[in-house]
């Protein structure tokens, strides 16, 4: 065999080698088939519990609890809401389908002294001090009586009188603190919240919507006060609002030693009003 064969051979051999090394380490790299989802021994991914719609909705209108449920989704958006609660009464500002996820861009953003308003209620605000306001020691979800002081002025009131014009209403507000929602955890910051509370001139109550013209024409009658309620009672008044005069605290027997006039009658003008004077 000559010699040019032999290194044809070899050259053959050499250029094999190398493809079947190639082959080899392709072979070696190739990726592993993913599994198919569904097929036997194929793990699927976990479910996402997430808040979608139960009917089609149209803007602005409110969700309530049997508007939404909870639904199983592999791959939800990232920000879907997950609880209930974070839709249940909150309004939409976009049209939904049943069955589409709510997200966050899909409500509009709630007040939170509106949403701490009963079914019925509406929420008004009366001007304190800390004398009007016992002191600064009201707090939010405080009840308490509303108290008017009304002075005569010879023309719509004869004489100087208190009356229990509302009992138990609820503080929705006293500056800028709001009703504490169920589940928030009371702070202890040593009073300090109390203290800067004090001075403040607004405090917000909850009232029945036929309650707030009484407040209103107290109001600007005179002077209102705020008597705070016991934590143990049960929110409603003792009876009807009824007024006290000056005359129903007198004492009988002050008014006893006081000598009867016996001089005669003399009648006064103040501007159109007339009073009449007897002296002793």
């Amino acid at each position: 065999m000559s010699s040019q064969l032999l290194k044809l051979i070899a050259v053959v051999m050499l250029i094999g080698s190398v493809m079947l090394a190639v082959l080899a380490w392709r072979l070696a790299h190739v990726p592993a088939p993913s599994p198919v989802v569904g097929a036997p021994g194929a793990i699927p991914p976990p479910p996402h519990p997430v808040v979608v719609v139960s009917r089609n909705f149209h803007a602005s209108e409110i969700i309530t609890r049997k508007d939404v449920r909870l639904a199983h989704i592999a791959k939800p958006p990232p920000n879907a809401l997950k609880d209930l609660d974070d839709a249940v009464g909150k309004t939409l500002v976009s049209e939904l389908s049943q069955g589409d996820p709510i997200l966050p861009q899909h409500l509009i953003g709630g007040n939170p002294l509106a949403q701490s308003l009963h079914e019925g209620e509406r929420a008004i605000a009366i001007k304190v001090d800390e004398i009007i306001g016992v002191g600064g020691f009201i707090q939010p979800g405080d009840r308490v009586d509303v108290v008017a002081y009304l002075r005569t002025d010879a023309q719509r009131i004869k004489e100087s009188q208190a009356s229990i014009v509302l009992h138990a209403v609820r503080v929705l507000a006293y500056g800028e603190e709001l009703s504490p929602r169920a589940g928030d955890k009371p702070t202890s910051d040593g009073g300090e919240a109390r203290r800067a509370r004090k001075g403040t001139g607004t405090a917000i109550i909850a009232l029945e919507e036929e309650k707030i013209t009484r407040l209103v024409l107290a109001e600007n009658a005179g002077n209102l006060r705020l008597a705070l309620y016991p934590l143990t009672g049960d929110g409603h008044g003792q009876g009807p609002p009824y007024p006290v005069t000056l005359g129903n605290i007198l004492a009988p027997a002050e008014a006893a030693q006081l000598p009867a006039p016996k001089g005669p009658m003399v009648q006064i003008y103040h501007g159109s009003q007339p009073e009449q004077i007897q002296f002793q």
